[in-house]
C-alpha cells in the first residue's frame, strides 16, 4: 500500500547558546505585577515536515515502538456531553478506565488533566465553566510548537502532588503515562495531530522547559530540529476512533532503553478532547 503524504510546518525550539545557561520556560498566568517580566524566553522556528498517513502505510503502529497508536475506541458519551466537565467524570473517565486496564493490563488508572479545545469555526462555543475548570484553549488557528507533555521529574512531581498517600508504592513500580486524543466531530480534517516517530529522535533533540503556574510548576520537553524525524497523522478521524501518545515509561529510564515516548504538534481540528493519565502496569 503506497504511502499518503501531506505537508506542514512544525514549530522547534531554537539550538540557542542561551538554554546553556538559562532554562527554556513559559509562564502560563499574568505577570502584571512584575514590570519588564518575559511570560516564555522561548526562540521557535517553523520548519517544512513532510506528514505521512497512519492509514495507508504497511506499518502497524504501537505506543511500544513508535509511541502512538491509532485505536478504536468508541464511548457512550455524545460530543455535548463530553464537552461538559460533569459528563467527562461520570461517563468518559470510566469507559477511558476500562479501556486502559484491558490494553495494558494495568492495575490502577489515574486522570490528572482532561482538556477540550474548539477551534474558532466552532459553531457552539466550549461553555464558561468548561474553560474555568478544564483549562480549555478556544483557539487553535495559531501555529503551534511540538513538545512532549511529560518529563521523568514532572511524572513524579505530579504523583507526589495529587497522590501523596500512593507516591512511595508508585516509585518502585512501572508507570506510562498516556494521552487519549479524540476528536469530538468526525470525519476529522482541520487541525489533526501530527507524530513523531520517537525512533526518529536522539537523545540531544529534547529539553526540559518549566512551565510555572500559580499553584504548581509543570516541566515539558521542548524540541529541537532534526532533519531526520518522520511525522505521521491519521486522516479523517471519526468520533469512535482514538489516538494513544505515550508520554512516559519508567522503563524508558533503563540503560539502553529502547521504550518508545511520542512528540506530536496539532498541524491546523474541529473540536477535540484530551486526557492525560497514568497507567500503573499489575505486577507480574
Amino acid at each position: 500500500m503506497a504511502d499518503y503524504t501531506t505537508s506542514g510546518e512544525i514549530g522547534y525550539l531554537d539550538r540557542l547558546k542561551l538554554y546553556e545557561e538559562e532554562k527554556p520556560y513559559i509562564v502560563t498566568f499574568l505577570l502584571s505585577n512584575t514590570p519588564g517580566a518575559k511570560h516564555s524566553n522561548l526562540s521557535i522556528s517553523y520548519h517544512p515536515v513532510n506528514i505521512r498517513d497512519i492509514r495507508h502505510s504497511t506499518q502497524t503502529f504501537t505506543t511500544g515502538t513508535h509511541g502512538f497508536e491509532l485505536v478504536k475506541f468508541p464511548t457512550s458519551a455524545t460530543t455535548e456531553e463530553l464537552r461538559n466537565q460533569g459528563a467527562i467524570r461520570d461517563l468518559y473517565f470510566p469507559e477511558a478506565e476500562q479501556y486502559l486496564k484491558e490494553k495494558f493490563d494495568a492495575e490502577y488508572v489515574y486522570f490528572f488533566d482532561a482538556t477540550v479545545r474548539a477551534s474558532k469555526s466552532l459553531e457552539q462555543p466550549v461553555t464558561p465553566t468548561l474553560v474555568r475548570l478544564f483549562h480549555i484553549r478556544a483557539s487553535c488557528s495559531r501555529r503551534l510548537i511540538t513538545c512532549v507533555d511529560q518529563t521523568p521529574a514532572s511524572v513524579f512531581r505530579r504523583i507526589k502532588h495529587d497522590l501523596p498517600e500512593r507516591f512511595e508504592d508508585f516509585k518502585s513500580r512501572h508507570i506510562r503515562v498516556i494521552n487519549i486524543w479524540r476528536p469530538l466531530a468526525g470525519p476529522l480534517q482541520d487541525y489533526p495531530l501530527a507524530l513523531c516517530d520517537w525512533r526518529t529522535t536522539l537523545p540531544d533533540d529534547y529539553v526540559a522547559c518549566d512551565l510555572p503556574s500559580i499553584h504548581y510548576v509543570g516541566e515539558v520537553l521542548q524540541v529541537h530540529h532534526n532533519p531526520d524525524h518522520q511525522w505521521w497523522f491519521a486522516c479523517n478521524m471519526t468520533t469512535d476512533e482514538a489516538l494513544l501518545i505515550k508520554m512516559y515509561d519508567t522503563d524508558a529510564e533503563t540503560e539502553g532503553s529502547q521504550v518508545a515516548m511520542c512528540t506530536y504538534k496539532r498541524f491546523k481540528s474541529a473540536c477535540d478532547l484530551n486526557c492525560r493519565l497514568y497507567v500503573l502496569r499489575r505486577s507480574k
